[in-house]
């Protein structure tokens, strides 16, 4: 994935910040692979059929990582 090019280093750019708790399409673990697997109007592209289901999951994963608490 290249989630950097708009997300940055995850506190947002073109794209939204990862890491806080503002969630435009919801920020529980089922939206996030809904945003990610089928990208959402306006600019979020769908990764389906480019990134697994698993890999997806991974992506998930690091969003979670460094969200800020």
């Amino acid at each position: 994935a290249r989630c950097s090019e708009c997300h940055m280093d995850g506190t947002g750019g073109a794209g939204p910040d990862l890491t806080d708790d503002t969630w435009i399409y919801g920020g529980s673990d089922a939206e996030v692979f809904e945003t990610i697997s089928g990208g959402r109007k306006g600019g979020m592209p769908s990764w389906k059929g480019v990134l697994s289901s698993d890999d997806i999951w991974k992506v998930m994963a690091f969003i979670r990582s460094i969200h800020r608490k």
